[in-house]
């Protein structure tokens, strides 16, 4: 009995020396030191600028934040989205300190977060990371906007994973991200303007020119399109280009192109323009006026997008098989199927399937086929 209890000691010390570094491992493996910065502006990081990588941070997924559901964000690398509610789950993986001031440590990622309770995730706050190596402007896996970044890629920075921040050289910087909160927030505003806008002038074509309102969600596009390209987001000029584009510009394409199988070509093309700008630069769709909210998805197309863009993908395939057979309609129907669904620029998974539905029913319909197909393929 006597040596029994010091065998089982040691067996209990010995586990204790074991497990305790893995309790730890997710914050002992950080090498840079996470500060929130209470009240942090964008001109606290103007001094930064010869030594840090800055930009702006979105502190959430969905429409909605706070400074609880940011800091289990930030903590635990990973986000969930406030239209399902609670918190992130799992273990912290980095170690948040919090100050008044920028601190004295280096290397360093210094931020600031939302503070109080639930509130719109409207506002992007400040991030630099100071020292190994970083300047100009920070770039994210998760936005692919230079200047933007998720909350979610401060824990691997901090740990030097793999989908670690990284930064390209930009003059002025601060100015830069500045300029970049600013046309998005100009982009908020001016969305659900536009985009009505839009909406009654085609609906007022399709009382009297039904060809011209089809054409206004080609225009509507391609309008979009130019203003992301373009970099403008003051409200009252993209307002006035939406309101042109639509009310003016649909009615005189509809002058020019008369044969159905016309008006299927300038619909297609404004998709494969939408293709081209998302492999050439996704930032001028990202940017465009009609593009991603920047608070849950940050590149590729947005639901707004993906449903004006629905008319062109269905309208241009059929106008073609009506008129030029099966081989135009089904090249169009790919080239929507590939901006809408591709990978590299975003997919919009639930666009996608709608566009499948929508393809399957009207080759049936097109093709005269026996209407209960048509419950067969929507089942």
């Amino acid at each position: 009995m006597g040596r029994r209890v010091p065998l089982c000691l040691g067996a209990a010390l010995l586990a204790v020396v074991l497990l305790a570094p893995a309790g730890r491992a997710g914050t002992e493996a950080q090498e840079l030191c996470v500060v929130v910065v209470q009240g942090l502006s964008l001109s606290d990081l103007e001094p930064l600028e010869d030594e840090a990588a800055v930009g702006v941070l979105v502190p959430g997924a969905g429409p909605r934040v706070s400074e609880a559901s940011a800091l289990a964000a930030l903590e635990r690398g990973q986000v969930r989205n406030s239209l399902r509610g609670g918190l992130p789950e799992g273990p912290a993986l980095i170690r948040v300190e919090t100050a008044s001031e920028l601190p004295a440590c280096r290397p360093a990622i210094v931020l600031g977060l939302p503070e109080g309770g639930d509130q719109p995730n409207t506002r992007r706050y400040p991030i630099a990371v100071i020292g190994d190596g970083y300047g100009g402007l920070l770039t994210s896996r998760s936005t692919h906007l230079p200047g933007l970044v998720s909350i979610v890629d401060v824990a691997p920075t901090a740990l030097r994973g793999e989908r670690a921040l990284a930064s390209v050289d930009e003059p002025g910087a601060v100015a830069a991200i500045r300029a970049l909160d600013r046309r998005i927030a100009d982009n908020a505003d001016v969305r659900p303007l536009a985009a009505l806008l839009a909406g009654v002038l085609i609906l007022c074509l399709a009382l009297i020119a039904p060809r011209s309102a089809l054409l206004g969600f080609g225009t509507a596009l391609a309008a979009n399109l130019v203003l992301g390209a373009t970099g403008t987001s003051t409200p009252w000029v993209v307002l006035l280009t939406v309101g042109l584009a639509v009310g003016a510009g649909a009615p005189l394409l509809a002058l020019a192109v008369r044969s159905e199988t016309a008006v299927a070509v300038s619909l297609a093309a404004v998709i494969g323009g939408y293709l081209v700008a998302l492999a050439a630069d996704g930032a001028t769709v990202a940017l465009a006026p009609l593009g991603p909210e920047q608070n849950s998805r940050f590149f590729g197309l947005s639901n707004l997008l993906s449903a004006f863009l629905l008319v062109p993908a269905l309208a241009s395939p059929a106008l073609l098989l009506r008129r030029r057979g099966w081989a135009p309609a089904l090249a169009v129907a790919a080239l929507s199927l590939v901006t809408v669904a591709g990978g590299r620029f975003g997919a919009d998974g639930g666009t996608a399937v709608v566009l499948v539905l929508a393809y399957a029913v009207l080759a049936i319909e097109l093709a005269e086929a026996r209407r209960r197909l048509v419950l067969l393929v929507a089942a």
